[in-house]
């Protein structure tokens, strides 16, 4: 389990070289140190939210390419190898228990997951922080498939800024608004 940061810790962000405040900011971003080394040159932040909606910003502004790299480095939901997935997505997967989900459940994900990437050309992502439950989840999958590859970019970008604000919401242990 990570070390929570404090206010303390921004500080520490805020003082750190470039390199060490993208490390620092690394585990907030799904395996994207280009993402970090960005997020890095805006420092001083005022504020874990600033940490939170200076990621969002960053995401947002990215090039497709760079875009469908981010997207790409997600895990699938229920995937094959969770042990090969960040510590954070073990955590989020795990509460759900997609980490280790039964062989008929293993199966209707593996189908979604084909379904989906064949469709955009990327993992399906989504904010586990905000489902309740499996089926939750197989409902918002099912209908995201239903969507256009537009919409689902848009949406896989809204949901990276979820994931990001709440990991940083957690690592500060306090409310980010995003």
């Amino acid at each position: 389990m990570t070390t929570p940061l404090t206010d303390t810790d921004l500080d520490k962000l805020n003082h750190a070289s470039d390199a060490q405040a993208a490390e620092l900011l690394l585990p907030f971003i799904e395996r994207a140190p280009q993402v970090a080394e960005l997020v890095a040159r805006h420092r001083p932040f005022s504020s874990p939210d600033d940490v939170a909606q200076t990621i969002q910003r960053e995401v947002q502004s990215l090039p497709e390419d760079d875009l469908l790299t981010l997207f790409r480095a997600h895990p699938e939901l229920a995937p094959p190898t969770p042990e090969t997935m960040t510590r954070a997505s073990q955590e989020e997967q795990g509460r759900l228990g997609l980490d280790t989900p039964d062989t008929e459940l293993t199966a209707r994900f593996t189908q979604l997951n084909t379904e989906y990437q064949a469709r955009f050309g990327f993992p399906f992502i989504l904010a586990l922080h905000r489902m309740s439950d499996v089926s939750e989840v197989l409902q918002v999958f099912e209908d995201r498939l239903k969507q256009s590859r537009d919409t689902e970019v848009k949406q896989a970008i809204a949901e990276i800024a979820s994931v990001s604000a709440a990991r940083v919401q957690k690592a500060f242990e306090r409310k980010v608004y995003l």
